[in-house]
């Protein structure tokens, strides 16, 4: 049905005209802004519920076996982690201001939802649709751009939105590409969502079980040289050391800082040159 399909428009429309924000809206961007640099200072403290939350939920099994029995182990956040994440968030804020000053009405922020013991939060609603927004590399916003979120979410996105909106026939994601700034709106559909109740009931069941599921992902060729490396998808879990230590022959992962980012193999056929670093885990 795509409720907000005008929105981006409006956005760029907004602009050429001239429009400014309300001193309202601006008092209230303002407090966000400082409530979120406040809180991306805050101690990385993970416990088992953090596999147990609506922006989770929907992630991998093994990760969330992780999560829920070892979160003493998760990797500590790098600064550029941290700051990544606190970019994101004030992007968020920013988005909401545009889209106020835009005359849209932003309504629902942070409202607390439920759903057999586990909680969330949403973004809230823009014109009475329920949104989540999302700031994304150039890569991850051609995600969602062409659709293939539908088919690749390795982050629960789907699952996380499913939840929030529970019996309405559409919610959306407004998504900022950080890099170029362009805005994208995508609509997930009653036909798209997930039965997050049922999702939830297989997860508080598999995260009880001794032994964790299969592994999320399988490692891939690097190239032609015989090695094999971490998926993306295991490349950003907290968990990936834990996970893969039965890699190179039970050695574990050996990390190497490549020019373009790191490289975790599982096998290493052939060393890398010299020139490159390699990374005590």
């Amino acid at each position: 049905m795509n409720k907000l399909k005008n929105l981006v428009p409006d956005l760029e429309e907004m602009f050429y005209a001239g429009r400014q924000p309300s001193d309202e809206d601006l008092d209230v961007f303002a407090r966000d802004v400082l409530s979120v640099i406040k809180d991306s200072f805050k101690p990385r403290n993970l416990t088992s519920k953090e596999a147990l939350r609506f922006s989770s939920i929907g992630r991998p099994d093994r990760q969330l076996w992780y999560t829920y029995n070892k979160p003493d182990i998760a990797e500590e956040l790098h600064m550029s982690t941290r700051i990544k994440f606190m970019y994101g968030d004030l992007i968020e804020q920013l988005l909401v201001l545009l889209i106020k000053t835009a005359g849209y009405e932003v309504t629902d922020r942070q409202a607390e939802v439920t759903t057999d013991g586990i909680k969330g939060h949403t973004d809230g609603r823009i014109d009475g649709v329920l949104v989540d927004y999302k700031s994304a590399s150039p890569f991850s916003f051609n995600k969602f751009v062409t659709g293939q979120i539908f088919n690749d979410d390795p982050f629960g996105y789907i699952a996380q939105l499913s939840g929030y909106a529970d019996g309405e026939d559409e919610a959306a994601w407004v998504v900022a590409n950080k890099v170029s700034g362009h805005i994208h709106v995508l609509t997930l559909d009653s036909m798209e969502m997930i039965n997050f109740k049922d999702r939830v009931k297989e997860v508080k069941s598999f995260v009880e079980e001794d032994a964790p599921p299969d592994k999320c992902y399988s490692d891939k060729p690097d190239g032609e040289s015989g090695n094999r490396k971490l998926a993306i998808g295991c490349m950003y879990c907290d968990y990936k050391v834990d996970c893969w230590k039965d890699a190179n022959d039970g050695k574990g992962l050996r990390k190497f800082d490549y020019k373009n980012g790191p490289r975790f193999f599982t096998k290493v056929v052939k060393e890398p040159n010299k020139n490159i670093q390699e990374v005590k885990l």
